[in-house]
């Protein structure tokens, strides 16, 4: 399971080593969050207005009304001037009404400019904010294995747009709805609902009802440990409060977003109570763990040249990978066909039996994800690999922060975002 420090840890070591990058994003982040809430705070405000409006139209209306009844008090004079006060006081009364007609107009028109303005806001928050929200976490995720780049940010708008944008917009209208009870249901579900945007930064394929399942399972039992986990950055918020904010754009933003991914990847890697599903000649089948266990993935190195074999396990064990090795491809089938094999780094120049013999022979009876790497970086040698059953194909020579990478992107997006239990949303 997941601590405090070891998210906090590998956020400062992330962002520090691409930090100029994930300050601008940061940034980025914060004003999509702060704009969002200014232009509620202005619909709220100008409503208001409208109100003290109606009230100060009122108040003339009574001070007229004192003043007919003290019209009253001049039946005593004569006839002609009773007379006279009468025509002026029907005169002011018709330019009153007037003046209330016209008021009424100008606040129906000021309405009317409010609910566009409104309308408008939350057109773009739908098809804009969010979108960019669900690209700038996807930065955030790539970071912790890898130097991110700045056009990530856009991965919500080329990745399933209308998807995205739709369960972007149900998140914020359910958070909106449960926060109406008080804040605190406001609250549980926004943590609830956190997940979101990460997993469509990962799988924008995800439909909204798998999108709110996982997030729900990933957090069941989490939630209060991530709201610790955001209370412990209450120190450096004073801080930055104490320096007009410019700690928070150098430093704490960029530092709790990344802690946030690393949240994200620690809670869809290893979480209480999870089931995998693995692929046989029999079907599918599905391998549930303890609550409170975290599953220690295997990875079969298949690859002739030890070099690459020693380079790609010392980065895998560092992730909390399990190894073992083959050093041809007849080895690395019998392995496959004995071992319990969650992902496979498959090399296709190897003795005995090349890569692509293996794939073919492994696509028989499993679908474990399976990663190329080879020397071969033509695109006819890609394709094919691809066509014959692999997931990911990478070559040689590569950086293996790249390859970690990869393996953290398939062994999510196979293990775990495959397998979100389609429950109630609410």
């Amino acid at each position: 399971m997941w601590s405090r420090a070891q998210l906090k840890g590998r956020a400062k070591v992330t962002f520090k080593r691409n930090y100029w990058k994930c300050i601008l994003i940061s940034l980025l982040l914060t004003l999509i969050a702060g704009g969002s809430g200014a232009a509620s705070g202005n619909i709220s405000s100008a409503t208001g207005s409208l109100h003290g409006s109606d009230n100060q139209a009122g108040s003339s209306y009574d001070y007229d009304s004192s003043y007919d009844s003290d019209d009253g008090s001049l039946r005593d004079f004569e006839a002609g001037l009773e007379e006279g006060f009468k025509d002026g006081l029907k005169a002011g009364n018709r330019g009153m009404m007037g003046g209330m007609v016209a008021a009424a107009i100008a606040i129906g028109i000021l309405i009317v400019v409010f609910l566009v303005i409104f309308v408008l806001i939350l057109l773009v928050d739908v098809f804009i904010i969010n979108p960019l929200e669900v690209g700038c976490r996807r930065f955030f995720i790539r970071n912790l294995n890898e130097p991110a780049q700045i056009g990530n940010i856009g991965y919500g708008f080329d990745n399933n747009y209308r998807n995205v944008a739709k369960t972007m917009f149900f998140r914020d209208l359910f958070t909106v709805l449960w926060s109406l009870l008080f804040i605190i249901p406001g609250i549980v579900k926004a943590y609830e609902y956190m997940m979101i945007p990460y997993l469509l930064a990962d799988n924008p394929q995800m439909t909204k009802e798998q999108a709110f399942a996982e997030s729900k399972r990933m957090m069941q039992g989490q939630k209060w440990k991530a709201f610790v986990l955001d209370l412990s950055f209450i120190g450096w918020y004073i801080l930055s409060g104490l320096t007009l904010g410019i700690l928070a754009i150098f430093y704490v933003s960029p530092y709790v977003n990344a802690t946030h991914a690393a949240l994200y990847e620690g809670t869809v890697l290893c979480k209480p109570g999870w089931f995998k599903r693995i692929y046989t000649a029999g079907g599918f089948g599905e391998f549930t763990f303890p609550a409170g266990e975290c599953m220690n993935y295997t990875i079969l190195i298949a690859d002739d040249e030890p070099e690459i074999r020693t380079l790609l396990r010392l980065y895998l064990e560092n992730e909390n990978y399990q190894i073992i090795e083959a050093e041809n491809g007849k080895q690395a089938l019998e392995l496959l066909k004995k071992e319990h094999v969650d992902l496979c780094l498959l090399d296709i120049m190897m003795p005995e039996m090349d890569g692509y013999h293996v794939l073919q022979e492994l696509r028989k009876t499993s679908n474990i994800p399976v990663m190329i790497l080879s020397a071969k970086d033509a695109d006819s040698e890609k394709i094919l690999g691809l066509n014959l059953g692999a997931d990911d194909y990478l070559a040689k020579p590569f950086n293996p922060l790249e390859a970690v990478a990869r393996v953290n992107s398939n062994i999510r997006r196979f293990y775990a975002l495959g397998t979100a239990e389609l429950s109630s949303i609410y």
